[in-house]
């Protein structure tokens, strides 16, 4: 039974990780429509993602024989649990404005850069 629920543990961690790294692509697709950037500009996210995993590995790997492999977990699952939680109540900066609030005017023959308020 306590193999079970480690191996349970184990395969549901992973899928944890999986989904969220496998978000990137989304991410990449609303950054194009929102800020109105080319898709290789966008595509420099992913090597982002990539180049910080590969950094946080080689320092995290030299600490886990001292931490346990139990203990990781757990930090790790926690710091995604946090980062989770504090994504939509940190403020974005670089959003575009409602276009309800913008001020000035914009030329004709540029895209705009505010987000289309719906009136209800």
């Amino acid at each position: 039974m306590a193999k079970a629920r480690i191996v349970l543990a184990l395969i549901l961690s992973y899928m944890l990780f999986a989904m969220l790294l496998n978000s990137v692509g989304t991410v990449i697709l609303q950054s194009i429509e929102t800020f109105y950037i080319s898709k290789s500009h966008a595509s420099i996210l992913e090597a982002f993602k990539d180049l910080t995993i590969a950094g946080v590995s080689f320092l995290v790997a030299s600490f886990l024989p001292r931490l346990g492999f139990r203990r990781a977990i757990m930090l790790g699952l926690g710091l995604v649990a946090l980062a989770c939680v504090a994504m939509p109540l940190a403020p974005a900066s670089g959003r575009p404005r409602p276009c309800s609030q913008r001020s000035g005017r914009r030329s004709p023959w540029s895209r705009s850069r505010c987000i289309p308020v719906l009136a209800c």
